[in-house]
């Protein structure tokens, strides 16, 4: 029973070593922000500018229901994953 404790106490402190789990990846419908210069937006204004306007949990999902948000916005919008390097400002 000795080897057995001391297994479990060596896997119990290693355990803490493990390098957590990667953030979920979420996906945005973004859209350039309408000004009076752009009242569609500015498709060339850097992406982390944009608003997001709706959040789905896969690429797949967002795709489906981004024609419809195009539809409704009547303006660009696109899918875009939470880690994305152009939604942080450099």
């Amino acid at each position: 029973m000795g080897r057995r404790a001391t297994l479990f106490a060596f896997l119990m402190m290693t355990a803490g070593c493990a390098a957590p789990p990667p953030d979920p990846v979420v996906w945005y419908v973004v859209s350039p922000v309408p000004t009076e210069t752009f009242p569609h937006g500015n498709i060339n204004s850097p992406m982390f500018s944009w608003a997001r306007l709706r959040t789905f949990p896969s690429g797949d999902e967002c795709r489906d229901a981004l024609r419809g948000i195009r539809n409704d916005l009547h303006r660009p919008a696109n899918c875009v994953a939470s880690n994305d390097p152009r939604l942080t400002q450099r």
